[in-house]
């Protein structure tokens, strides 16, 4: 699914992009939209999923809960939690 969004968004390389959900899926993601040449915010409100996505260095990793986790500076919203409920 990552790469399909990479290849089908109109984000490119300079812009800014949110992952939501940092399980298997949310970290390739981010892994591969900061490859790509994007800033890109990590957010999940597991501190363990945090801490493991702010070692390998690849993203801002923040708590969904912080005021203003999603900006509209967001080009791209990545959304890999897995569950129809996410907000």
């Amino acid at each position: 699914m990552p790469l399909t969004t990479l290849r089908i968004a109109r984000a490119r390389a300079g812009d800014r992009a949110a992952v939501v959900g940092l399980g298997l899926v949310g970290t390739l993601g981010a892994q591969l939209l900061r490859e790509a040449g994007m800033a890109v915010t990590a957010v999940d409100p597991v501190a363990a999923r945090r801490a493991l996505a702010a070692r390998c260095g690849r993203a801002r990793v923040i708590d969904p809960r912080e005021e203003g986790a999603l900006r509209p500076e967001h080009r791209l919203v990545l959304e890999a939690t897995g569950t129809a409920g996410a907000r």
